[in-house]
């Protein structure tokens, strides 16, 4: 029990770390940014001026953090993101980039400064280190759901690995659909952090620190959403096919029984009786086979990171969907949700929540034009994104107290 508690308390630290150095950028990027010269009103403003005229009259202007320029005005009788459009192509050639952050009365508020200021470079060690932590929680995890004890029976290494790889197949599928769309819309990321988890999950996903946000809100999206389509697009095939090799037994109440209830989830429940129609009952367990974990798990990791907290897929629909401001806010509640549920619910998710709330914590980058709307479309599919998220992770009830406990609703 001892153990326990120590791997908890070092995984708890380890989060907290790993959030810490997401948030919150190394001296490096400082010191270089205190090299970029500062955008000033007596330099750069007739320019900015210039770039300005026919579409904005400006009311107040003055100088921000980090060498910015900012400026209030009011439209000239065209809509904001023509307004946008026209400002940035007529700044191209100056190396200075207009950030339309907010709307409000007829007054427009904007930001400028330099294009491209240097970054440091993307840290390597740290990143390569929690992507092999996570193929071992995950191997580990794979063979704990099937009684292998991984580090104490390696010649049973396969058929953990048979659990494991829908997973890492899962997050490769998300990341890589990630990285491809955000280089379409100009988006700028870094290495990818995979997160080991000391629990039967193995993992809880990945996260993608964001350099540069790109012009539109829409690009946030599209990197987003269809990285958790990509996700889907494996894991639930993994599910569906393993799900008909597994078996049902009866339920237990004791922690550690084998199988996850069928009640831990209202979708599971759903996905169970479309693989075996009447032949499972709500009050039975799925044993499930290693294909059927594996996607069970990379399903859960995927709905886990739709939880609109900055930095996570979630954040950045909410983020594309409602703006900037609108982001902080919501991020702030969703965080103070998982507070209470760890509390009363499952205590051993803390080191994970502890994580999101440092990259709550964080700078959250806006892009360039925060005023253009992604559309109706991908607003439906957010929706869409979401309830299929609260499906997965909301138990069939009134099983909801029943089912939250120290050991985890799920597995």
């Amino acid at each position: 029990m001892n153990t326990l508690w120590i791997v908890f308390v070092l995984f708890c630290a380890g989060y907290a770390w790993i959030g810490y150095v997401l948030a919150f950028p190394k001296k490096e990027r400082n010191e270089r940014e205190d090299d970029v010269p500062a955008l000033s009103w007596e330099t750069e403003g007739p320019i900015i001026e210039k770039a300005l005229e026919g579409v904005i009259h400006t009311r107040w202007q003055g100088e921000g953090p980090q060498g910015t320029l900012e400026l209030v005005g009011s439209l000239t009788g065209i809509a904001a993101s023509e307004a946008f459009d026209t400002v940035r192509k007529r700044l191209a050639d100056t190396q200075i980039d207009v950030y339309f952050l907010g709307e409000e009365e007829a007054q427009v508020r904007l930001t400028f400064q330099r294009s491209h200021p240097p970054q440091p470079p993307s840290p390597k060690l740290l990143p390569s280190i929690l992507f092999f932590l996570t193929l071992a929680t995950t191997a580990w995890a794979g063979g704990f759901h099937h009684g292998i004890t991984l580090p104490l029976e390696p010649s049973k290494a396969l058929l953990a690995f048979q659990g494991a790889w829908p997973i890492w197949a899962t997050l490769l599928a998300q990341d890589v659909t990630r990285y491809a769309i955000a280089f379409l819309h100009g988006i700028r990321l870094g290495p990818p952090y995979w997160l080991p988890a000391p629990l039967a999950l193995g993992t809880f996903g990945s996260v993608l620190p964001v350099r540069h946000s790109g012009v539109e809100r829409r690009g946030l999206y599209d990197s987003a959403a269809f990285g958790v389509i990509a996700g889907l697009a494996v894991a639930l095939p993994c599910l569906w096919f393993g799900l008909k090799n597994s078996s049902f037994v009866s339920g237990s109440p004791l922690p550690f029984a084998p199988g996850v209830p069928l009640r831990s989830s209202v979708f599971f429940w759903v996905f169970s009786q479309l693989a075996h129609g009447d032949k499972v009952t709500l009050e039975q367990r799925a044993v499930l086979d290693p294909l059927a974990f594996g996607g069970w798990v990379g399903l859960l990791v995927t709905t886990l990171n739709l939880l609109p907290v900055s930095g996570l897929n979630g954040g950045w629909l909410a983020h594309a969907l409602w703006g900037i401001r609108a982001l902080r806010r919501i991020s702030l509640s969703t965080v103070l949700f998982l507070f209470l549920f760890c509390l009363f619910f499952w205590p051993a998710l803390l080191s994970w929540v502890l994580f999101l709330s440092l990259l709550h914590l964080g700078p959250c980058r806006p892009v360039q034009n925060e005023l253009a709307s992604p559309g109706w479309l991908r607003t439906l599919l957010g929706y869409l994104l979401w309830a299929l998220a609260g499906l997965v992770l909301l138990p069939v009830p009134p099983s909801w107290k029943d089912l939250w406990t120290l050991h985890g609703p799920y597995l």
